[in-house]
């Protein structure tokens, strides 16, 4: 089943463009938009989208900033 193009795959496809390569995430049930185009991206664009790093917790992510 083909996904269609979302305002969440774009907005990780201009990340991407503008340099960032990783992203923390702390994801929820709130999050599906999110979480379909991280799978979409992963599966189509493997060396052109960003990697994600799951962090269950929100104190992690400030602990990786310089």
């Amino acid at each position: 089943m083909a996904t269609e193009y979302s305002a969440s795959f774009a907005f990780f496809e201009a990340l991407w463009d503008a340099g960032v390569r990783y992203r923390f995430v702390n994801l929820g049930s709130d999050h599906p938009a999110m979480m379909e185009a991280m799978v979409k991206g992963q599966q189509e664009k493997r060396d052109k989208f960003p990697k994600f790093i799951t962090c269950p917790s929100e104190m992690v992510t400030p602990a990786w900033l310089p």
